[in-house]
């Protein structure tokens, strides 16, 4: 049996959980819904910016879980995230 990602539960190719390859790149920063499934690429968005939004420094390498998007949920204000970093394979 396969792996799954452990953001959006998609079956993935390894053994192991992860993160695929839609909901986090260690050159990108993603904010995936797992209510909906909907992502938005965050990478050229200003620091400050995510770093209030999320009351954390959000660096490149990061993937974002929310529960909830604006997307699915118009209007919302708060969502419980979760905050992984992704590093590059050992084989890059």
């Amino acid at each position: 049996m396969g792996g799954k990602c452990v953001i959006c539960g998609v079956i993935t190719d390894t053994e192991k959980d992860c993160i695929c390859g839609d909901c986090g790149n260690p050159m990108k920063i993603i904010m995936t819904c797992t209510v909906c499934g909907g992502r938005e690429d965050f990478t050229r968005a200003d620091a400050n910016l995510l770093e209030a939004a999320f009351h954390k420094k959000i660096e490149i390498g990061t993937s974002i879980a929310t529960k909830g998007c604006d997307k699915c949920h118009p209007g919302i204000t708060k969502a419980r995230i979760n905050i992984y970093h992704i590093r590059p394979s050992a084989a890059a």
